[in-house]
C-alpha cells in the first residue's frame, strides 16, 4: 500500500477532519462518508471512498442526490 503525503492529511486536517482520521484517510487505513468524500472532494479535488473511480459527471449527479 502506498502512503499518502503528510501535506494530504494537513489539507484535511485544515478543512475540519481531526488529525488522526485525517491520517487515517490520507493512508487509506478507513474510507470516509459518501457526505465527507464529497466534501473532500469539492475541498481538495482528491477522490476517496464511494468517489474513485467515478467521472467528475457522476459525482456532480451523487451530489446533487446528497444535497
Amino acid at each position: 500500500m502506498e502512503t499518502a503525503s503528510p501535506s494530504f492529511a494537513l489539507q484535511l486536517q485544515a478543512i475540519g477532519i481531526a488529525n488522526g482520521y485525517s491520517y487515517d484517510l490520507a493512508n487509506v487505513r478507513r474510507k470516509p462518508s459518501v457526505k465527507l468524500a464529497l466534501r473532500i472532494f469539492r475541498e481538495t479535488g482528491r477522490k476517496l471512498g464511494k468517489l474513485e473511480g467515478l467521472t467528475d459527471d457522476e459525482i456532480a449527479v451523487l451530489a446533487k442526490a446528497h444535497g
